[in-house]
């Protein structure tokens, strides 16, 4: 959401078994965590950056990117049914939570100790917690769970598809009308992404790398609205990030 709405930031990465980088935040110890560095303002959590920034930095021709119906349900979608699957998911035996911490290679503050203590201690820790996600959102079967969600997002994403000529596809798609005894409108704007489709996009995108994106997720046989909407919100993010670099 920072990237797409143009918000300078850098990034990162917090050791999570000391979370040694939060050090500043009294009062709340998980991630994410945005601060502003000018004046030190503190917001907590995804719900609560959300909130602030796709309000305070959005689209004035898109009153309705963060409140209109559609923007809602998918924020509530990935936020508190497609999120809580990634970890039991991706740490469902021990060898998978194992890979999900390959991550902490690529980290340059982390020295070669850290690194290894995170895979190796992090991985078990990770194991059981996802157990216990498994346990409190009552999932008997994690991967049918996801393919569920899976599913609901193509179906969202169908609902939307009259773009036969294979343009851009999101989760809400402009639609208009007019009487035909009046001269023709303009011709619409381009569609653009929601709020809820950039929420949805940041849960998938935070995947990358791990194998269960490619072999679970962007399946074009199976999911082929989600590879096309994946792909046009990877280059649209991506742009904004080229724009004020």
């Amino acid at each position: 959401v920072l990237t797409y709405q143009q918000v300078p930031f850098q990034s990162v990465e917090v050791n999570p078994l000391t979370k040694a980088e939060l050090k500043f935040s009294k009062d709340y110890r998980k991630v994410p965590i945005v601060v502003e560095q000018q004046d030190q303002r503190q917001w907590n959590g995804t719900e609560e950056i959300l909130s602030h920034f796709a309000t305070n930095n959005n689209d004035v021709d898109d009153p309705e990117f963060s409140t209109s119906p559609s923007s809602q349900q998918w924020q509530d979608f990935a936020r508190n049914k497609l999120a809580p699957l990634l970890y039991p998911n991706l740490c469902n035996t021990l060898s998978n939570s194992f890979r999900a911490f390959d991550y902490v290679h690529s980290v340059s503050h982390f020295s070669t100790l850290q690194r290894y203590s995170i895979q190796y201690l992090g991985s078990i820790a990770m194991y059981f917690a996802a157990s216990k996600i498994k346990k409190k959102y009552q999932l008997d079967d994690v991967r049918a769970a996801l393919e569920d969600a899976l599913e609901e997002l193509e179906r969202g994403l169908a609902t939307n598809d009259d773009n036969s000529d294979g343009g851009m596809l999101f989760l809400r798609t402009a639609t208009h009308s007019f009487d035909d005894s009046r001269p023709p409108p303009p011709p619409p704007p381009q569609p653009k992404p929601h709020l809820g489709d950039l929420a949805v996009f940041g849960v998938l995108k935070g995947l990358e790398g791990l194998p269960i994106l490619t072999q679970e997720v962007l399946l074009e046989d199976r999911f082929p609205r989600i590879c096309q909407w994946y792909a046009t919100m990877d280059g649209l993010v991506e742009s904004k990030r080229k724009d004020y670099q």
